[in-house]
C-alpha cells in the first residue's frame, strides 16, 4: 500500500492457493496477526519532497517487523522479503485486485506484453521489446527458462516449487517463452504468472544454486521492475530507488523499510513518526494507540490468509484416534459448530467465514 499526496491507498492481494491439508493447528495469538490493519502518516511520506516534478511525496518509509535474511524471491520466506522483492522483480502478468485464479481477464501485462494458450498443457508469453534489467541488459525467454528451473530447484526450497512441480519453460526464441504443464488445469495462468518472478541469468547463472543464500552481494540483486536496491544497512533498513531508466517512474522514488526487533518496536516508529506506514497493527489496545493520534488513519483491508482449526486425527503414537478418529462424529461436530462465533472470538470482528466445506 501507498502514501500519495497525503491521502492513501489500498493494495489487494491476489488470493492464494491453499493447501488443502485437514489439519493445521494455530494457537490463537496466532490467529489474531490475521486481522490486518493498515496504519498510515496522513501527514504525508518524510524525508524529499516536491523538488522533482513528482507531485507526491519522494520517500516512503515502511516500518517492518524482523528484517528478512534474503529478498531474492525463491529464497523469500517471510512478507517483508515478499514485499520488498516484488518492487524490483517481475512477474510475467500480474492480477487485478479481487480478480479470480481462473479467470485470464483478471490477468495484465507485466514482462510479458500478451499471451495466448497453444493447446491445453502449454502457454506461450512474448516479452516486452522494452524490457531491460537494471544493468541495461535485454530480458530474455533465457531469463525466463532459468527462473523456471531455478524455482523447481530442490537446492533453493522455493516456496513455489510444489505448485510448480512438472512445470517446465522452453524458448521459442529470444523474446518468446512457452510453459508447459503436466496436465490440464483450470490455474495453469495463474500458476505460470504468480509464482514465478524473473531473474538475470547472467548474473546468477554461474553461481551454484546452494550456495545462492550464501551470496549477499548487492551488486547481484538486479531485477528488472519499478526499484533498484540501492542500500542494505544489515540490521537497520534497506532503500530502494526508482529505476531512472524506465519510461514512467513511480510516484513514489524511494521506499525505505526500516527493520525493527518486534511489532511493538514497529509500532513506535510509527507513533513517533519516524515511519509513514505500518502494515499491520496487532489487536485492539495497539489500534486504540494509534487511533488517539490525529495525525494517523487506521485502515482496514481484505487480506489473502486463511486459518484453520482442525480435528485432530491420530493420536500420539500415530494411530486411529479413539474418539475423533470416526468420521461420522467429526461431520456432526461439524455441523454442530457455530464457526462464525469461533471465528470472531479467536481474530475479531474483521474475520469472515469462507463459504462451503472448508475447515
Amino acid at each position: 500500500s501507498r502514501a500519495a499526496a497525503g491521502r492513501p491507498h489500498r493494495a489487494e492481494t491476489p488470493a492464494t492457493k491453499h493447501s488443502s491439508e485437514p489439519c493445521v493447528r494455530l494457537h490463537p495469538a496466532t490467529l489474531a496477526r490475521f486481522a490486518p490493519i493498515l496504519v498510515l502518516l496522513l501527514a504525508g511520506c518524510s524525508g524529499e519532497r516536491a523538488e522533482s516534478a513528482c507531485t507526491t511525496c519522494a520517500t516512503l518509509q515502511v516500518a517492518a517487523v524482523r528484517e528478512p535474511p534474503a529478498i531474492l524471491p525463491p529464497l523469500v520466506q517471510e512478507t517483508v522479503g515478499r514485499d520488498i522483492g516484488d518492487r524490483v522483480f517481475e512477474r510475467l502478468a500480474t492480477m487485478v485486485p479481487g480478480g479470480a485464479t481462473i479467470d485470464a481477464e483478471s490477468f495484465r501485462p507485466a514482462l510479458a506484453e500478451r499471451w495466448e494458450r497453444v493447446d491445453p498443457l502449454t502457454w506461450r508469453f512474448a516479452l516486452r521489446p522494452e524490457a531491460r534489467w537494471h544493468d541495461g541488459r535485454p530480458v530474455t525467454a533465457d531469463d525466463v527458462v532459468f527462473s523456471f528451473d531455478s524455482y523447481a530447484d530442490t537446492a533453493l526450497g522455493a516456496m513455489a516449487g510444489s505448485a510448480l512441480e512438472g512445470v517446465r519453460a522452453r524458448a521459442v526464441d529470444s523474446a518468446t517463452v512457452e510453459v508447459r504443464f503436466p496436465r490440464p488445469g483450470t490455474e495453469q495462468l495463474y500458476d505460470a504468472t504468480w509464482h514465478v518472478r524473473i531473474l538475470p541469468r547472467h548474473v546468477w547463472g554461474d553461481v551454484p544454486r546452494d550456495a545462492w543464500a550464501a551470496d549477499t552481494s548487492l551488486a547481484r540483486l538486479v531485477g528488472s521492475g519499478p526499484y533498484r536496491v540501492a542500500s542494505w544497512q544489515r540490521g537497520q533498513s534497506l532503500t530502494l530507488d526508482a529505476d531512472s531508466a524506465r519510461a514512467v517512474l513511480p510516484e513514489v522514488r524511494r521506499l525505505v523499510w526500516r527493520f525493527t526487533a518486534d511489532p511493538e518496536a514497529a509500532l513506535n516508529l510509527v507513533l513517533s513518526h519516524e515511519a509513514d506506514v505500518l502494515e499491520t497493527v496487532g489487536g485492539d489496545e495497539a489500534a486504540a494507540r494509534v487511533a488517539a493520534d490525529t495525525s494517523l488513519r487506521l485502515v482496514r483491508y481484505p487480506a489473502a490468509v486463511f486459518g484453520f482449526l482442525g480435528f485432530r486425527l491420530v493420536d500420539r503414537r500415530g494411530t486411529a484416534h479413539p474418539v475423533l478418529g470416526d468420521r461420522e462424529l467429526r461431520k456432526a461436530l461439524t455441523l454442530a459448530t457455530d464457526r462464525a462465533g469461533l471465528a470472531r472470538a479467536l481474530v475479531g470482528e474483521g474475520a469472515m467465514v469462507p463459504a462451503g466445506p472448508m475447515s
